[in-house]
């Protein structure tokens, strides 16, 4: 920030210089202009408007080039957005049918448990052994 007022002190100094080489008609002129006109004209030709312009001038130049060069990889940017878009889809129904199957395994697993065969087969057992002694009282 100190920088700002020194530069704002030079810039005072200059403009104060300049105005010293004014006659005082000429101050009056432009301080009794009802129009402003020879003031804005002052303030134009100052080397210090003068620059900024300059660098106004470029600023939006650099801007525009560099706006340009954006512009020009738009088409790279649409395509791969669609391909990121497509991508996050098939993720998303690859997820979904992860989900399924993982909810099918564990009602299978549920269904298949190793005690819930066991017991399964127990009864299975007990059943043919039933059958077996049926078969065997017959005869």
């Amino acid at each position: 920030m100190s920088h700002y007022y020194s530069q704002n002190d030079v810039d005072i100094s200059s403009i104060n210089a300049l105005l010293k080489n004014f006659t005082n008609d000429e101050l009056d002129s432009i301080l009794n202009d009802s129009s402003n006109e020879r003031i804005e004209s002052f303030i134009r030709d100052l080397p210090q408007i003068k620059t900024l312009e300059r660098e106004r001038e470029r600023l939006i130049e650099e801007n525009k080039k560099i706006a340009e060069n954006n512009l020009s990889f738009e088409s790279t940017y649409r395509i791969q957005r669609q391909e990121l878009t497509k991508a996050l889809e098939e993720c998303q129904q690859m997820k979904q049918s992860m989900d399924e199957k993982k909810s099918k395994l564990r009602e299978f697993g549920r269904q298949h448990s190793l005690d819930t065969t066991l017991a399964l087969m127990q009864a299975a057992m007990a059943e043919a052994e039933e059958a077996s002694d049926e078969i065997a009282s017959a005869f």
